[in-house]
């Protein structure tokens, strides 16, 4: 049971995100409004533009090709830690729910560690995520200069 409830603590998990980010086409790993002709520089020969429905991919790509394995492993670490952040708010978030349904009688001293923890997390996500994709947009700055 706790394995198949935390498939679906993760299952919600990413479809809130993709409901959140619905501006961002659902994609919350990348920023579409950012530019993205350092990163097209980079990976095309060509130096065509990179379409919004490709800058996913234009990401991963200049991740994977480009980005030294130690920076590389850095940003698994960012991005390991904004799932399980997220994953955590949704949990919290669920148990103030589950509880009650339950008979669990929610006191007011756990919903105060309950809104503590939801903001901790939150913010851990949220920093986790702008940490991650700012270093990609770092390295592609310093892919121009070599």
């Amino acid at each position: 049971m706790v394995l198949v409830s935390g498939y679906i603590i993760g299952t919600i998990t990413i479809t809130a995100l993709r409901v959140i980010f619905i501006r961002n086409k659902g994609i919350y790993e990348v920023d579409l409004k950012q530019k993205f002709d350092e990163i097209g520089k980079a990976i095309l020969d060509n130096g065509e533009k990179i379409e919004d429905k490709e800058k996913l991919y234009a990401f991963v790509t200049f991740d994977h090709k480009f980005i030294s394995a130690n920076i590389h492993e850095w940003i698994q670490r960012r991005w390991s830690s904004f799932h399980t952040s997220a994953n955590a708010v949704t949990s919290l978030v669920l148990s103030a729910f589950i509880g009650p349904a339950i008979n669990i009688n929610l006191s007011t001293c756990w919903l105060d560690i309950l809104c503590f923890l939801t903001i901790m997390y939150f913010y851990h996500a949220y920093k986790s995520r702008k940490e991650t994709i700012e270093m990609i947009n770092f390295q592609t700055k310093i892919k121009q200069k070599e």
